[in-house]
């Protein structure tokens, strides 16, 4: 039960930082945490009596204020960070620089306290163990290789932010509907709880590794570089100009131009 409440909780903003650290489509890793956050107003509770109207008669308690206080913490940050970047640029990078290490001592506060808070989790069997290790592991790869499709036609920046969407999960959400839910059974509570105080810990571990994998790639084949100019091939913006086959319109104003330059020396 656990693991599904997990499974179905939106993307939190932990999925946008660590989309920022993988150089990934940031803009599109926000407007998907913003519509699954928003989604799940209706979609939660749909999907958890679905699932789990086999085992248990409890309805889960959607915490509505919880989402709302998610979604003014991704969109109020980023509407900020939007009007800074276009009145004071410079300063905007200093914040990025700022932020990037707070981010880190964030995940890293809350991986330590995780592990301090919640013992009990250590006594849990080794499937829930392997269940809360594979649960970000499977939804970062099936994201990643579902946005592959050819019909898509997505960027390297685009697929690694899907990829993190999908394996990243909202913790803290998971936690306050089961806590809501199942109030009353303290015993069964307690048991519930193991899952998402497992998963939260070995979300961190696993998004720092492949972040700390990704940075040593980028360095081992030169690549580390600011995106903004030019240091990654696989930064979105690079990848939307320097490939004139897939920049239609420029290839069509192109031709038309080399055809009126023709006209005109005939």
């Amino acid at each position: 039960m656990g693991a599904l409440v997990v499974s179905c909780c939106p993307g939190g903003t932990t999925s946008n930082i660590l989309t920022f650290w993988n150089r990934g489509d940031v803009a599109l890793s926000v407007t998907m945490t913003t519509l699954s956050t928003v989604l799940a107003m209706g979609m939660m509770p749909l999907n958890l009596w679905l699932y789990s109207r086999s085992w248990t008669h409890d309805v889960a308690v959607v915490p509505y204020k919880e989402i709302v206080t998610t979604l003014a913490m991704i969109l109020i940050p980023v509407a900020v960070g939007m009007l800074i970047k276009f009145w004071f640029e410079k300063l905007a990078k200093v914040i990025v620089l700022i932020g990037s290490v707070i981010g880190l001592l964030g995940i890293t506060t809350t991986f330590v306290l995780s592990v301090i808070i919640n013992p009990s989790m250590f006594k849990a069997s080794w499937n829930v163990w392997v269940g809360a290790l594979l649960l970000p592991v499977i939804g970062g790869v099936l994201g990643y290789g579902i946005s592959c499709a050819p019909f898509l036609q997505l960027s390297h920046s685009r697929r690694r932010a899907i990829a993190l969407e999908t394996g990243v999960q909202h913790v803290t959400l998971a936690v306050a509907i089961i806590q809501l839910t199942f109030a009353q059974k303290k015993q069964f509570l307690s048991e519930l709880l193991v899952f998402p105080m497992l998963y939260a810990p070995f979300l961190i571990v696993l998004g720092l590794a492949v972040t700390g994998i990704f940075r040593l790639w980028l360095v081992a084949t030169g690549q580390n570089k600011n995106p903004e100019t030019g240091g990654d091939k696989f930064a979105e913006n690079q990848e939307s100009t320097g490939n004139p086959e897939k920049n239609g319109v420029a290839n069509i104003v192109a031709m038309e131009i080399d055809d009126e330059v023709h006209k005109n020396r005939s």
